[in-house]
């Protein structure tokens, strides 16, 4: 029996969604209230689906790796684990999309928001070659 990905592919699923439906209306220079409301609800989704995302990998990790014991692992352990197992494509990338993850929960900060939302941008391209990895290996 495979890991189960319909949580991750979800999310990722909700984050594209967001995001292609933002980009039209969003102008990072003039931000109106929908402006900000769309920006918010695109790091929102990126926040979720970050976090589901690692956790996926981590519950991979435990089944293919750690043989269940993953417990205490750091999330930079778990980025350099997949990055061996070929799960992820690039560590930098991903050490960038957890930084923009710290930074989500003080996105009262223009400076933050702003730069929060254009990783969360990139992040969905790599979430996706992560979520076609992951189907790979369960197949």
């Amino acid at each position: 029996m495979g890991l189960s990905l319909s949580k991750i592919e979800d999310a990722i699923l909700s984050l594209k969604e967001i995001i292609d439906y933002s980009k039209d209306k969003i102008n990072e220079r003039d931000l109106d209230i929908l402006g900000k409301g769309l920006r918010s609800a695109v790091i929102h989704s990126f926040e979720y689906t970050y976090e589901r995302t690692i956790l996926t990998l981590r519950r991979w990790l435990d089944e293919n790796y750690f043989r269940g014991k993953s417990a205490g692992t750091s999330k930079m352990e778990i980025l350099k684990l997949s990055l061996r197992e070929e799960l992820i494509d690039d560590l930098e990338a991903w050490v960038e999309f957890g930084k923009a993850r710290n930074l989500s929960s003080h996105t009262y900060n223009e400076n933050n928001a702003s730069y929060v939302y254009n990783v969360a941008l990139t992040f969905l391209p790599r979430a996706t070659y992560t979520l076609g990895k992951l189907k790979e290996s369960n197949d």
